[in-house]
């Protein structure tokens, strides 16, 4: 089976299970390690699910999953996962995107599936249930939303627009607070915004809501970046070279043109500060 249609098959069967729960409202939580840091029954059971069908139709893929549901201790699945990434080609799976905003009936929540072969992101597919959308790229194969195929404004500017900068628990205040404000005061966006959700941000910059994004997050997060770049936005890290899929922590800088990408990049290139507290910070690697 050609890998979108996997993707496809695999993400509705998440979604069965997903969407039920947060309609009834009864979202079990699985295993908590801190206040707002936590997965729930439904992001276990959803990735169990992908899991499945992934492996049986994309066999010659190891998947690299963001939950550990293998009963093994962290520190061994991680261990493997490490593995996995080093190999350079697998499949990213984010069990379920934006945890908090699912438990507490919020719509920008959902699942993604991304391959990665030779160290190069070739597919990607966005679900979410709530909103009933189905995103998908192909490398050099355009991007489709419910199957219209998504091309992002070249005329869009800055401070006729929205940024979505996105907070993380896990992010330094003062790292936040520099970055942004800095972004704010010297791009002087139409406005700001803030999903807490990763998905969320992409999807509404693909929807022509947004003009830009600055997420901060792990890989998984952000295989939507395919879908930014083949919908002629522009998704990199915040120095401008392009994401590493072998790692873990990820920093995204999208603009839906270049111009929008280069005025943040301007910024966000300036600052050294994302290795001490995103790279190598040790949050960011779970």
């Amino acid at each position: 089976m050609p890998v979108i249609e996997t993707f496809r098959e695999a993400l509705l069967a998440a979604g069965k299970i997903s969407l039920p729960a947060w309609r009834n409202g009864k979202i079990a939580i699985a295993h908590k390690k801190g206040p707002g840091d936590y997965a729930t029954k439904s992001d276990l059971d959803a990735g169990a699910a992908m899991e499945a069908i992934l492996t049986k139709e994309l066999p010659d893929f190891p998947i690299v999953p963001e939950e550990n549901k293998t009963g093994r201790l962290e520190s061994e699945f991680r261990t493997e996962r490490q593995k996995i990434l080093a190999s350079g080609s697998f499949i990213l799976m984010d069990d379920l995107d934006a945890t908090v905003r699912f438990r507490h009936g919020g719509e920008d929540w959902g699942h993604m599936l991304g391959l990665v072969h030779d160290g190069v992101l070739r597919h990607a597919a966005l679900y979410l249930p709530s909103r009933d959308l189905f995103i998908t790229a192909k490398r050099s194969g355009g991007c489709y939303l419910n199957g219209r195929q998504v091309t992002l404004d070249q005329s869009a500017t800055i401070t006729d627009g929205l940024l979505s900068l996105t907070l993380h628990k896990d992010v330094a205040e003062e790292v936040h607070r520099e970055v942004t404000s800095r972004i704010l005061y010297e791009t002087a966006p139409s406005g700001c915004v803030c999903f807490n959700s990763n998905i969320g941000g992409i999807v509404r910059l693909l929807q022509g809501e947004l003009c830009g994004l600055l997420q901060f997050g792990h890989s998984w997060d952000f295989v939507g970046a395919l879908c930014i770049t083949e919908a002629g936005g522009t998704a990199v890290a915040p120095t401008g070279d392009e994401l590493a899929w072998q790692q873990i922590p990820m920093v995204l800088v999208a603009g839906a043109n270049q111009d929008i990408a280069d005025e943040l990049l301007h910024i966000t290139s300036q600052y050294i500060g994302y290795h001490e507290h995103i790279y190598s910070n040790p949050k960011f690697q779970n």
